[in-house]
């Protein structure tokens, strides 16, 4: 009979690997780690809630697995931080508990194990109101190497990573039943949307190189991240439309709009002293930022300017349209 103790004992036994500094894993209390000398803790926690982030009509327990570590990594990359061990939470319907849980573990460690993560503990719990998940993340950094959202100075040039707007056309054709036949596009969509691709080297370049003055991941659509970078930073911020790199799927949704405000790419948006523009610009979809390309986009200004966009030569203001889990007016870009 499947019980509590044999799920945990199943995820003891998936997840029993050694790690340097780790002394106490799976099966205590409480994990026990030793960080490096020299470095600093940096923590972060991200969770998946069922009809809010996903629907289990489209998304595989291995799939999920990997998305809800994935979206924590993405965290760890805006800080330029390397990622050393999780813990999981994770809720689920007694029917079909078994099989799920089994498959979700195996996602999340497959990607545990392609970006050196170890994962050491949580907790598991039954739920009458649908599938919970929770990772909290723990990882490395340089205390004069960390990235924040507040260092952008007037004068900065703003950069992105990747192509934007791609997870919310991907999550469109999901929840429209898109079916075959898909382009070879609306499928990076969908993938996109499912399992998304931290960019852990990029941040790792821009901390340890000491180029970006501040970061944070794309989560909830770039017109609403960069107001919090501004805000954070106390600028203002000026985009040029055209320069925004637009996922273009073939079919299906697509455009500026969900560029700005589709949210759940979990690209990097950061910021870079103009001296410093040129090389990180010649560093696109090299192997050190991990093969993905980089764009400026625009440049901080002075905080009387406000957050705004360009087009057309005519400037207005850039409205924070992104996901807010509890605000009224927040499109309908997620389940839920």
């Amino acid at each position: 009979m499947f019980s509590e103790r044999i799920f945990i004992d199943r995820i003891r036994r998936a997840a029993g690997r050694t790690a340097p500094g780790l002394r106490l894993g799976i099966g205590d209390d409480a994990a026990a780690v030793s960080p490096t000398p020299g470095r600093l803790m940096v923590a972060a926690s991200d969770m998946l809630a069922e009809d809010v982030h996903f629907r289990r009509r489209y998304f595989s327990p291995g799939d999920l697995g990997f998305k809800v570590l994935a979206v924590n990594l993405s965290d760890m990359a805006a800080m330029g931080a390397i990622p050393r061990w999780c813990l999981l939470n994770l809720a689920l319907p007694r029917e079909g508990a078994e099989r799920f849980g089994e498959e979700c573990i195996d996602g999340l460690l497959d990607l545990a194990d392609a970006t050196g993560v170890t994962l050491i503990g949580g907790d598991t719990s039954a739920s009458k109101g649908g599938i919970f998940l929770d990772v909290t993340i723990l990882g490395e950094v340089e205390p004069d190497a960390i990235l924040t959202r507040s260092g952008a100075r007037p004068g900065d040039r703003i950069f992105v990573s990747g192509e934007l707007g791609a997870a919310a056309a991907g999550l469109k054709l999901l929840e429209n039943d898109a079916v075959a036949p898909l382009t070879e596009r609306d499928r990076q969509a969908i993938r996109r949307h499912l399992k998304p691709e931290p960019r852990l080297a990029l941040g790792r370049f821009l901390a340890v190189n000491r180029l970006a003055t501040a970061a944070m991941d794309l989560s909830d659509g770039l017109s609403l991240d960069l107001s919090r970078l501004a805000e954070a930073s106390a600028v203002g911020a000026v985009i040029e439309s055209g320069k925004v790199p637009v996922f273009a799927a073939a079919s299906g949704p697509t455009g500026l709009d969900l560029a700005l405000n589709g949210g759940e790419d979990f690209e990097l948006l950061f910021t870079v002293a103009p001296e410093h523009a040129d090389r990180v610009s010649q560093a696109a979809f090299s192997e050190a930022v991990g093969g993905v390309g980089l764009t400026e986009i625009g440049t901080i200004h002075d905080v009387e300017t406000g957050v705004v966009i360009e087009e057309n030569g005519f400037r207005k203001p850039l409205r924070p349209a992104g996901f807010d889990h509890f605000g009224a007016d927040s499109p309908a870009n997620r389940p839920g």
